[in-house]
């Protein structure tokens, strides 16, 4: 997929780089063609596969909490470390710039996308669900120093950290001229600080769970998450909307139950309108982020706008019933 953040790397480059990494010698290579914000290969050496991705230029206009962040998401694993969180490993990386200009690291690679991926049996299914509401329990065990995007400067409190979050891309609109409606925007703010004092541990979330992030083993099981470049310190809930947008993720039984597996969890009204406070954060930066990524007018343009108001109405509609009930 053609994007204006994506780093033109051939496959002579990226051969060179995979083998000069000692991980081993590029037998065949070829481009990923799904990524959107970054450039990657698929690597096969000797009988295992790797993945090798590639950073934007610091020259490429994005949004503020994207500056830096294939170096950001290569911190995130190394948070991941010694966890039970299912991941691949991260097996080499390199942030120097010396070589080619941009970060890059190599991982290996996982069986299957859950996207258009169809389980043999409910049960699986089930099976599956459980599973990954304990991973991302797990996930949420590991805590941070600060609240935020470390890229952008942690802040003492939750409250802090999403309202920075929500002007830094309120500042990113205004540059791109785009829209918002910002007098909504922050009259939900004013009323939402006794929900986002809530959360007063800095969690670990991945912030884009969703069916093309989530891998599957061959024998139908939870394998592990990839991309961390959304990954932040915040509230767990932001972890939980994504799967479905437009669905109610309390209604998934089996996700909710393997959390409970690990670390105790009860949706209540409160943690809804947390729920809705992400989503409306998560809209905007998907009416925000295709002026920087593809031509404006494209198919990919116009559908993520489209699908990020939506999902910003729906959020912020719920929220001001919300919050004033």
């Amino acid at each position: 997929m053609e994007s204006y953040t994506k780093t033109n790397v051939s496959k002579y480059d990226a051969k060179k780089l995979f083998d000069e990494s000692g991980v081993g010698i590029a037998e065949n290579i070829k481009e990923v063609e799904a990524g959107e914000f970054n450039t990657i290969f698929q690597i096969k050496s000797g009988d295992k596969r790797y993945f090798i991705k590639f950073g934007s230029s610091p020259e490429v206009k994005v949004l503020s909490y994207e500056k830096d962040i294939l170096n950001t998401e290569i911190y995130f694993y190394s948070k991941l470390e010694g966890s039970a969180v299912k991941r691949p490993e991260v097996v080499f990386s390199d942030s120097t710039r010396t070589k080619i200009g941009v970060d890059y690291f190599i991982m290996e690679a996982l069986n299957a996308p859950l996207l258009g991926y169809a389980f043999p049996s409910t049960n699986q299914r089930k099976r599956f669900s459980y599973q990954l509401g304990a991973n991302l329990a797990e996930l949420h065990k590991i805590k941070g120093e600060g609240f935020g995007y470390p890229q952008c400067g942690l802040e003492e409190t939750w409250e802090e950290a999403y309202k920075k979050m929500i002007n830094n891309l309120i500042a990113d609109a205004t540059v791109l001229d785009v829209k918002l409606d910002t007098y909504r925007i922050n009259n939900v703010l004013t009323y939402a600080s006794p929900y986002l004092k809530e959360v007063v541990t800095p969690s670990l979330v991945h912030f884009d769970v969703w069916m093309g992030n989530i891998f599957v083993s061959k024998t139908h099981n939870f394998q592990g998450l990839i991309d961390w470049e959304r990954a932040m310190w915040g509230d767990p809930v932001g972890d939980f909307i994504s799967l479905n947008l437009f669905k109610k993720f309390e209604n998934n039984e089996y996700l909710i139950k393997g959390y409970n597996s690990i670390t105790p969890f009860e949706v209540t009204e409160n943690i809804l309108i947390r729920a809705n406070l992400l989503r409306m954060y998560l809209g905007m930066i998907m009416m925000i982020e295709p002026c920087t990524r593809w031509k404006k007018g494209s198919l990919i343009y116009v559908g993520r706008r489209m699908v990020g108001k939506r999902l910003f109405n729906r959020a912020i509609n719920a929220l001001e019933k919300q919050l004033k009930e």
